[in-house]
Protein backbone atom coordinates (compact mmCIF):
# COMPACT_ATOMS: atom_id res chain seq x y z
CA UNK A 1 0.00 0.00 0.00
CA UNK A 2 2.65 2.46 0.77
CA UNK A 3 4.84 1.54 -2.31
CA UNK A 4 1.33 2.26 -4.24
CA UNK A 5 0.96 5.39 -1.91
CA UNK A 6 4.32 6.92 -3.42
CA UNK A 7 3.79 6.38 -6.93
CA UNK A 8 0.87 7.79 -7.47
CA UNK A 9 2.19 10.70 -5.53
CA UNK A 10 4.87 10.72 -8.04
CA UNK A 11 2.43 11.06 -10.88
CA UNK A 12 0.53 13.81 -9.49
CA UNK A 13 3.92 15.54 -8.25
CA UNK A 14 4.62 15.51 -11.98
CA UNK A 15 1.54 16.59 -13.29
CA UNK A 16 1.62 19.30 -10.64
CA UNK A 17 4.71 20.86 -12.30
CA UNK A 18 3.58 20.58 -15.52
CA UNK A 19 0.39 22.57 -14.66
CA UNK A 20 2.08 25.06 -12.59
CA UNK A 21 5.05 25.93 -15.70
CA UNK A 22 3.48 29.60 -16.32
CA UNK A 23 2.40 29.95 -20.02
CA UNK A 24 4.34 33.12 -22.11
CA UNK A 25 2.76 36.18 -20.89
CA UNK A 26 2.30 36.96 -24.81
CA UNK A 27 0.47 33.90 -25.52
CA UNK A 28 -2.36 34.05 -22.77
CA UNK A 29 -4.46 35.56 -25.62
CA UNK A 30 -4.16 32.94 -28.53
CA UNK A 31 -4.52 29.47 -26.39
CA UNK A 32 -8.54 30.28 -25.59
CA UNK A 33 -10.25 29.82 -22.68
CA UNK A 34 -13.63 27.37 -22.36
CA UNK A 35 -15.83 26.69 -19.61
CA UNK A 36 -17.68 22.72 -19.61
CA UNK A 37 -20.02 21.13 -17.53
CA UNK A 38 -21.08 17.62 -17.71
CA UNK A 39 -22.55 14.01 -16.66
CA UNK A 40 -20.89 10.92 -16.68
CA UNK A 41 -21.56 7.07 -15.08
CA UNK A 42 -18.93 5.69 -12.63
CA UNK A 43 -17.88 2.91 -10.92
CA UNK A 44 -15.00 1.09 -9.10
CA UNK A 45 -12.59 -1.56 -10.25
CA UNK A 46 -12.17 -3.29 -7.39
CA UNK A 47 -14.00 -6.01 -7.16
CA UNK A 48 -14.35 -6.15 -3.33
CA UNK A 49 -15.45 -2.18 -3.21
CA UNK A 50 -17.63 -3.11 -5.87
CA UNK A 51 -19.56 -6.07 -3.54
CA UNK A 52 -20.45 -2.60 -1.46
CA UNK A 53 -20.74 0.43 -3.70
CA UNK A 54 -22.76 0.14 -6.54
CA UNK A 55 -22.38 1.85 -9.74
CA UNK A 56 -23.25 5.55 -9.67
CA UNK A 57 -23.81 9.28 -11.76
CA UNK A 58 -20.74 11.91 -11.88
CA UNK A 59 -20.88 15.53 -12.44
CA UNK A 60 -18.10 18.05 -12.94
CA UNK A 61 -18.03 21.58 -13.96
CA UNK A 62 -14.29 22.34 -15.62
CA UNK A 63 -11.73 25.81 -17.10
CA UNK A 64 -9.95 24.77 -19.84
CA UNK A 65 -7.11 27.05 -20.68
CA UNK A 66 -5.33 26.08 -24.60
CA UNK A 67 -8.07 24.99 -26.75
CA UNK A 68 -6.48 26.30 -29.35
CA UNK A 69 -2.62 24.75 -28.62
CA UNK A 70 -1.30 21.62 -28.37
CA UNK A 71 -0.74 21.65 -25.17
CA UNK A 72 -3.80 22.95 -22.23
CA UNK A 73 -4.42 23.01 -18.85
CA UNK A 74 -7.97 22.25 -17.05
CA UNK A 75 -8.98 23.02 -13.69
CA UNK A 76 -12.63 21.03 -12.54
CA UNK A 77 -14.85 20.72 -9.58
CA UNK A 78 -15.81 16.95 -9.52
CA UNK A 79 -18.66 15.02 -8.29
CA UNK A 80 -20.28 12.20 -7.69
CA UNK A 81 -23.03 9.90 -5.82
CA UNK A 82 -23.43 6.07 -5.46
CA UNK A 83 -25.54 3.50 -3.10
CA UNK A 84 -24.17 1.65 -0.42
CA UNK A 85 -24.85 -0.80 1.41
CA UNK A 86 -22.92 -3.38 4.34
CA UNK A 87 -23.70 -4.75 7.11
CA UNK A 88 -24.54 -2.02 10.19
CA UNK A 89 -25.09 0.56 7.24
CA UNK A 90 -28.77 1.82 7.81
CA UNK A 91 -30.57 0.90 4.32
CA UNK A 92 -30.81 3.73 1.75
CA UNK A 93 -27.53 4.99 2.31
CA UNK A 94 -25.57 7.00 0.02
CA UNK A 95 -22.20 7.48 -1.30
CA UNK A 96 -21.22 11.00 -2.19
CA UNK A 97 -18.14 12.40 -3.31
CA UNK A 98 -16.83 15.70 -4.39
CA UNK A 99 -13.58 17.12 -5.06
CA UNK A 100 -10.88 19.33 -6.93
CA UNK A 101 -9.18 18.44 -10.11
CA UNK A 102 -5.85 19.93 -12.22
CA UNK A 103 -4.59 18.23 -15.47
CA UNK A 104 -2.72 18.43 -18.58
CA UNK A 105 -4.59 17.95 -21.71
CA UNK A 106 -3.02 16.69 -25.01
CA UNK A 107 -4.43 17.94 -28.38
CA UNK A 108 -2.29 16.85 -31.25
CA UNK A 109 -5.24 19.07 -33.69
CA UNK A 110 -6.09 21.92 -31.69
CA UNK A 111 -7.45 23.58 -34.95
CA UNK A 112 -9.59 20.98 -36.08
CA UNK A 113 -13.32 20.94 -35.00
CA UNK A 114 -13.02 17.44 -33.96
CA UNK A 115 -10.61 16.95 -31.58
CA UNK A 116 -9.26 13.78 -30.01
CA UNK A 117 -7.04 13.85 -26.76
CA UNK A 118 -5.24 12.56 -24.05
CA UNK A 119 -5.03 14.11 -19.85
CA UNK A 120 -3.36 13.13 -17.53
CA UNK A 121 -3.62 14.94 -13.49
CA UNK A 122 -4.26 15.23 -9.84
CA UNK A 123 -7.48 15.53 -7.95
CA UNK A 124 -8.51 15.53 -4.41
CA UNK A 125 -11.46 14.18 -3.09
CA UNK A 126 -13.67 14.04 -0.12
CA UNK A 127 -16.15 10.60 0.04
CA UNK A 128 -18.59 10.91 2.76
CA UNK A 129 -22.09 8.87 3.79
CA UNK A 130 -25.49 10.19 4.13
CA UNK A 131 -28.52 8.90 4.32
CA UNK A 132 -27.48 6.67 7.05
CA UNK A 133 -28.78 7.73 10.90
CA UNK A 134 -26.53 4.67 12.22
CA UNK A 135 -23.13 3.53 10.91
CA UNK A 136 -21.82 0.44 12.70
CA UNK A 137 -20.03 -1.58 9.59
CA UNK A 138 -16.76 -1.57 8.10
CA UNK A 139 -17.52 1.10 6.03
CA UNK A 140 -15.75 4.85 7.89
CA UNK A 141 -18.48 7.99 7.37
CA UNK A 142 -15.86 9.79 5.42
CA UNK A 143 -12.47 9.40 3.62
CA UNK A 144 -9.99 11.77 1.71
CA UNK A 145 -8.10 10.22 -0.86
CA UNK A 146 -5.29 11.19 -3.57
CA UNK A 147 -6.14 10.75 -7.28
CA UNK A 148 -4.18 10.73 -10.77
CA UNK A 149 -6.59 10.66 -13.58
CA UNK A 150 -5.50 9.88 -16.98
CA UNK A 151 -8.27 9.96 -19.92
CA UNK A 152 -8.65 9.73 -23.58
CA UNK A 153 -11.49 12.06 -25.05
CA UNK A 154 -13.21 13.19 -28.25
CA UNK A 155 -14.73 16.82 -28.62
CA UNK A 156 -16.01 18.72 -30.84
CA UNK A 157 -16.04 22.68 -31.13
CA UNK A 158 -18.43 24.49 -33.45
CA UNK A 159 -17.23 27.80 -35.37
CA UNK A 160 -19.62 29.47 -32.76
CA UNK A 161 -17.69 28.20 -29.97
CA UNK A 162 -20.36 25.36 -28.58
CA UNK A 163 -18.54 22.47 -27.19
CA UNK A 164 -19.09 18.59 -27.00
CA UNK A 165 -16.90 16.24 -25.10
CA UNK A 166 -16.85 12.42 -24.74
CA UNK A 167 -14.09 11.23 -22.35
CA UNK A 168 -13.21 8.24 -20.58
CA UNK A 169 -10.66 8.50 -17.71
CA UNK A 170 -9.25 6.02 -15.33
CA UNK A 171 -8.41 7.35 -12.34
CA UNK A 172 -5.74 5.60 -9.90
CA UNK A 173 -6.60 6.26 -5.96
CA UNK A 174 -4.45 6.27 -2.95
CA UNK A 175 -4.74 7.05 0.78
CA UNK A 176 -8.02 5.06 0.52
CA UNK A 177 -9.72 3.75 4.26
CA UNK A 178 -13.27 3.86 3.39
CA UNK A 179 -14.09 0.49 3.52
CA UNK A 180 -11.38 -0.56 5.85
CA UNK A 181 -13.41 -0.41 8.87
CA UNK A 182 -11.59 1.57 12.81
CA UNK A 183 -8.42 0.57 11.47
CA UNK A 184 -8.19 1.64 8.15
CA UNK A 185 -7.24 0.01 5.07
CA UNK A 186 -9.49 -1.62 3.18
CA UNK A 187 -10.23 -2.03 -1.11
CA UNK A 188 -8.78 0.76 -3.05
CA UNK A 189 -10.81 2.68 -4.74
CA UNK A 190 -9.26 3.18 -8.09
CA UNK A 191 -12.45 3.56 -10.25
CA UNK A 192 -13.90 4.50 -14.32
CA UNK A 193 -15.63 6.80 -15.91
CA UNK A 194 -17.51 7.62 -18.75
CA UNK A 195 -18.89 11.45 -19.22
CA UNK A 196 -20.16 13.71 -21.84
CA UNK A 197 -19.72 17.33 -21.30
CA UNK A 198 -20.86 20.56 -22.95
CA UNK A 199 -19.62 23.83 -23.38
CA UNK A 200 -18.99 27.35 -24.83
CA UNK A 201 -15.25 28.59 -25.53
CA UNK A 202 -15.14 32.47 -24.56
Amino acid sequence: MHSRTAVVAALALSTVALVAAPARADSLGDMGLAVEGGLGVNSFTNAHARDFIGPGASYTVRVLLGTHTTLGYELGYLGSVAGITALGLQQGAVLYSNGAEAAVRYSPIPDSAVQPYALAGVAWRHYFIGRADFNSSVANNSDNVLEVPLAVGLGYRTDSGFLVDARFAYRLAAGSDLLGGPGGGGPGLDNWNLGLKLGWAL
